[in-house]
């Protein structure tokens, strides 16, 4: 994970060097974003495109992993919806470019994906079983896929979570009681099975602001983007993060289970899978609390953007303490009716 904020780059920059390289003109507006410089690219009043431009540190080949599961998924799910890149004027979808002061970075460009972010929108039980038959859709596309990149230490991986114990204990006391408990049952009684349970590469960041909704209809996902995140893990896990962003607070399980029912409709679920969705859901909520924390201190002039998934997590952390991991599991068990030789 990238801690350093990237040197700021000037716009006027970023079109001398599109229209250098990809042939592109129109008006960029910058986008928020944690780790890159990204631009929105008008042409005629219409966004067509996004620019990215890479932090400094940006390591080819972790670009390059994320342009072939993006090509993997449009040559085995075309009906995926995730946004085309764009080459370059040389065929090459990754450009190395450099700055008038001498910095050296990579810039990507995508099509701009259509529809309305599911951050702006009421989610309803069509909106999660379909987010979780995409993430299934996402796994299925993806199965058998390697990369020398995707093994990659990433402190947002699940898997990390004995790195996460600091900035645990570093949390403020109303939360951290809770995002301890669950860490350390996950330590101590999840993760060692991580071995039983079928992995690939997966999105890793299935939050609201990296899937769009058709407008006028919540249940169909138009848009699926920023791979930046992606690992290889536990399938589940990815399931469980796309779950953590679709909790409602005031009916969890029943939440839980609509983005459960959409997946294991495509992809059933193993018994262990099951078994561990519940607590994979808390753990989401414990690495967004204290990652978030975590850097917001570290960077308090981005703190607006590194905290806006914070609240949620919280009060989806203190929902989830008021259930047993027992009960969960019980009432997952009696509506998915999991198969035992479920494949791949």
């Amino acid at each position: 994970m990238l801690e350093k904020i990237s040197r700021p780059v000037m716009p006027s920059e970023v079109s001398d060097l599109l229209l250098a390289h990809y042939g592109l003109q129109g008006e960029l507006d910058a986008i928020t974003g944690e780790r890159d410089h990204n631009y929105r690219l008008t042409q005629n009043g219409k966004a067509k495109f996004i620019v990215k431009v890479a932090h400094e540190d940006e390591a080819f080949e972790t670009l390059e992993f994320q342009s072939s599961v993006i090509k993997q998924i449009q040559h085995n799910a075309p009906h995926i919806p995730v946004s085309r890149e764009i080459p370059n004027l040389h065929g090459d979808h990754i450009t190395g470019v450099e700055f008038k002061d001498g910095q050296r970075r990579f810039m990507r460009v995508n099509a701009f994906m259509p529809g309305t972010a599911l951050c702006d929108v009421a989610r309803t039980p069509e909106t999660r079983r379909a987010i979780g038959g995409l993430t299934a859709s996402l796994a299925l596309a993806l199965y058998g896929f390697r990369h020398t990149a995707d093994q990659r230490v990433l402190l947002w991986d699940i898997q990390q979570a004995a790195a996460l114990s600091p900035h645990v204990q570093s949390l403020p006391l109303q939360i951290r009681r809770t995002a301890e408990g669950f860490h350390n049952h996950f330590i101590e009684v999840i993760a060692p099975l991580a071995g039983q349970l079928r992995h690939g590469v997966i999105h890793n960041d299935l939050n609201l602001h990296n899937l769009f909704v058709n407008a006028g209809d919540h249940g169909q996902i138009t848009g699926c983007i920023d791979f930046g995140d992606m690992v290889r893990a536990p399938l589940v896990n990815d399931l469980a993060i796309a779950t953590a962003y679709q909790m409602d607070v005031k009916c969890p399980l029943q939440s839980i289970l609509e983005v459960a029912q959409g997946y294991h409709a495509l992809h059933p679920l193993l018994p262990l899978e099951i078994d561990q969705l519940f607590n994979l859901v808390a753990m989401r909520f414990v690495l967004t609390v204290a990652i978030t924390h975590w850097r917001s201190k570290l960077h308090p002039e981005n703190a607006i953007y590194i905290l806006r998934n914070a609240p949620a997590a919280e009060a989806g952390l203190q929902a989830l303490f008021e259930i047993s991991s027992a009960t969960a599991r019980e009432f997952l068990y009696d509506h998915l009716k999991p198969k035992a030789d479920a494949t791949p």
